[in-house]
Order: C-alpha cells, then structure tokens, then sequence
C-alpha cells in the first residue's frame, strides 16, 4: 500500500483543459512516485489517461443509489478502451449526467442539430451503427 497520499484540489477542474492536462502529466510523470498514491476524483474528461484507464472508477447514480464500476471489470474493457484512446472526446460519455445516443453519422447530426444537448447537460455519441448499443448499455449502466 502506498505511504503517501495526495490531494489535488478540487479547483483544478475549473482550469483550462490544457492547464488540466499538464497538471496530470505532471503528477503522473515524476520520477520519483512510487511511494504516492493519488487518488483524483473529477468530472473532467481531459484528465484521463490511457495509461491508467484500468484503475478508472465510474460513479453513477440510478434510482437513487450510488453505483461504482471499474471499468477493467467491464465485459467490453479492452473494446472501449481502445475506442477512448482513438476517439479522445468519447472519454466525455463518463462523466456525463445523461448521454443520448444515435444509431449513426445522420442521427447524430439531426439530434445535435434539433436537441439543445448543452441545456440537459447531455453528451452526444454516434454508436456507428445499431450493433454497437449493447456496448454502450453495458459501458453506461
């Protein structure tokens, strides 16, 4: 178990996602981290990192109660992991109170179009098809 443990303040999330970014990197890329552990709860996309998507914990809550998932114990990890390190704006799906999402490239642009996403605080994702909503049932449940 790590000896060191590290808050980060919550202020960073209210940062430019650039700053955000090189805050991580610069955490996450010291040398000498061994003996830390750090533990960074936000509802910013622009931190993830490839890197430690395994140890990402996804917190939902549904009829009220509050769901943790480790997404490395999701059936379909290695599928999404792949899609959010080739399609870094999916990683928006996770933090999202609501997404909505469309069979494909002409639903997307009708519902983005017609829908005003910002005002339901909703995230948009084209599923590339109607075979591929299994996946994001399971990854958003």
């Amino acid at each position: 178990m790590a000896q060191n443990r590290n808050q980060l303040a919550r202020q960073i999330v209210n940062c430019d996602p650039t700053l955000q970014k090189k805050v991580f990197q610069h955490i996450t890329g010291s040398d000498d981290i061994s003996d830390n552990q750090f533990i960074i709860i936000t509802h910013s996309p622009y931190i993830m990192s490839s890197k430690y998507f395994g140890n990402t914990i996804r917190f939902h809550i549904r009829n009220g109660e509050t769901y943790a998932v480790k997404l490395s114990e999701l059936k379909e990890f290695e599928k999404l992991k792949e899609r959010l390190e080739r399609i870094p704006d999916l990683r928006q799906i996770l933090f999202a109170r609501k997404v909505l999402v469309a069979e494909g490239y002409h639903e997307e642009l009708l519902i983005g179009a017609f829908i005003p996403i910002d005002i339901f605080d909703a995230a948009l994702v084209n599923a590339n098809g109607n075979n591929n909503f299994g996946f994001y049932e399971e990854v958003l449940e």
